[in-house]
């Protein structure tokens, strides 16, 4: 059975960062990638020094690109099925290829986006529909911008958004907050504030909310990101990593789960999701996973 130093799951920002802090120590890698990034949607990467507005996919390609000038590095789009933990380190099973043991796991896997029940929200994600306004709000500057989600995110949210607009509007999505102190001071800011129940979006060059008995035209909407968060790989579970009160893997200061051995990155246990952060988070896994091995080797 093939062997390999350290297994990455998931080739996304984290993931690919995390290759090149393993690679350039020559730490044999592989990464295992299904090919459905969270940012697909997306139409551009922003909030990036020197990659400012390029499209994830481009990025991906120019990262992967880097790494293959290292031979350490091996590729792979597959799937994980399962990870048994031995005590000659972790057998992987693939869903299509020939199962082998690492001594190491990065998880960059990422999390799943959790949408409210409103039609065409979904297809309109990384459009017209966000989550962040690092990354999406400047192309929204002056213009007509929505926040959807309840009154602590709006608190949190609405400040922020009024820097990039005076036109801010405020979707409870049928929550009732008159009666509240925090809808006051909303509203106090100038922001219009609508309670009823949104049924759907729409999108031609606006954004189309659609109420039961009437519709509001936006330029863009950012949405509440719930928590706990939802994790996209079954294996965080299955490996028996802890997670914290906000659903994201607990991770020590070298970035190691409560599991020896294997190491988390990216969304999947950082709060503030970009790229940017994903790509900080997977360099420091990989660098600190080169440390634990040359740690070991070592001996003594």
């Amino acid at each position: 059975m093939e062997r390999y130093e350290v297994l990455i799951v998931g080739g996304g920002p984290a993931g690919l960062a995390a290759a090149l802090s393993t690679a350039r120590m020559g730490i044999k890698t592989k990464i295992v990638d299904s090919g459905e990034a969270r940012n697909a949607p997306s139409e551009h990467l922003n909030n990036f020094p020197t990659r400012d507005g390029i499209h994830p996919q481009k990025w991906r390609e120019l990262a992967v690109e880097d790494l293959r000038k290292y031979d350490e590095v091996e590729f792979l789009q597959d799937r994980v099925l399962d990870i048994t933990n031995t005590l000659d380190g972790f057998e992987i099973l693939f869903e299509k290829s020939q199962a082998a043991m690492v001594n190491k796991i990065v998880l960059a896997t990422g999390i799943k986006d959790q949408f409210p029940s409103i039609e065409n929200i979904k297809p309109l994600w990384g459009k017209k529909v966000f989550h962040c306004p690092f990354c999406h709000g400047h192309e929204l500057k002056a213009q007509q911008i929505g926040f959807l989600g309840s009154i602590d995110a709006a608190l949190h949210m609405i400040p922020m958004l009024k820097r990039l607009s005076n036109e801010i509007s405020y979707f409870t999505n049928g929550e009732e907050i008159t009666s509240s102190v925090a809808f006051e001071k909303i509203k106090e800011k100038g922001v219009r504030i609508y309670e009823k129940k949104l049924l759907r979006l729409e999108a031609t060059d606006k954004l189309h909310l659609c109420f039961g008995d009437s519709a509001l035209a936006i330029d863009g909407l950012f949405m509440e990101t719930k928590t706990p968060f939802s994790q996209s790989s079954h294996l965080v579970k299955s490996l028996g990593c802890e997670l914290d009160e906000n659903g994201l893997i607990q991770k020590n200061v070298y970035h190691e789960t409560s599991v020896n051995g294997v190491y988390a990155a990216g969304d999947n246990s950082f709060p503030m999701h970009s790229v940017v952060n994903a790509i900080q988070a997977g360099s420091f896994a990989g660098a600190m996973i080169v440390k634990k091995i040359c740690e070991e080797a070592w001996g003594g």
